[in-house]
Formats: structure tokens, C-alpha cells, sequence
């Protein structure tokens, strides 16, 4: 495959991967902003918009690192994916230690989600792009 090629069919992924985040964030708050009008509110305060932001992201960088739009054996990839790794499981272990061992709970008493439960959804979503695209580099650098 040539390098034109390869070069097209990796801005065609990273078109289709933000297309599929915009479209993600655009049914997500659809769906808050129905909620919200029947007096439901998945995440108390300003982190319920935020959680719709970090949800369409993590589905882009998802797509992308499945679909190939960036060069796996750069370096630079490897060295923000173990930052975005390790930033993830400090603030997983934290969150959890919080929830679990403090007074601080998942959800709070109107039964919407916490910011100690946002925080530590996102993490999570953190970990999951990090395994994903190791996951895919150590498949693809064989």
C-alpha cells in the first residue's frame, strides 16, 4: 500500500470517528436534555455536560485506535496513552477509595450520580481507550 493510500484511509477513519462522536453527543443530550424536562438528572451539577463530552471522546479515540488512524509505532502515542494510563488508575483508585472507605458515596440522596461517581466512570473510561490501544499495538507490532 502506498503511503497516499494509507494516508487517506487514515484521515477517512478520523472523519468517521468524529462523525460518530458528534453524533454520540448529540443523542446524549437529546436524552439528558428529555430527562432534565421530566425532572431526572443522571449526574448532579456541571458534570453531567462533561460526562456527555468525555463519553463522545472516548468513543472517538476508541474508533480511531480499532480503525488505525494514527501510526501505532510512534512513540509520542506510547508515551500519552501510559500518561492517560496512569492519570486513569490514580484517579480510579482514589475514587473508589473514596466511595468505598469515606462517607462519600456513588450516588447522592436525590439519586443522581456524584462527582466522586463521575470521576470515577471516567477513569474508567480512561482505562478502557489505554487497554484498547495497547491491546491494538501489541496485535499490530508483531
Amino acid at each position: 500500500m502506498s503511503q497516499y493510500t494509507s494516508t487517506k484511509k487514515q484521515l477517512k477513519a478520523r472523519e468517521n470517528a468524529l462523525l460518530h462522536g458528534i453524533l454520540l453527543m448529540s443523542v446524549l443530550l437529546l436524552a439528558d436534555t428529555y430527562l432534565r424536562t421530566r425532572s431526572y438528572i443522571l449526574i448532579d451539577g456541571i458534570w453531567n455536560n462533561i460526562f456527555i463530552i468525555v463519553a463522545a471522546f472516548t468513543l472517538i479515540f476508541l474508533e480511531m485506535i480499532i480503525k488505525g488512524a494514527f501510526d501505532l509505532s510512534d512513540p509520542v502515542w506510547t508515551v500519552l496513552a501510559g500518561a492517560v494510563g496512569i492519570g486513569s488508575l490514580a484517579a480510579f483508585v482514589s475514587q473508589a477509595y473514596l466511595i468505598f472507605f469515606s462517607k462519600d458515596s456513588f450516588f447522592l440522596i436525590t439519586e443522581s450520580i456524584s462527582s466522586n461517581g463521575f470521576f470515577l466512570i471516567c477513569s474508567v473510561l480512561g482505562m478502557l481507550v489505554v487497554a484498547a490501544y495497547f491491546i491494538k499495538r501489541k496485535c499490530f507490532l508483531r
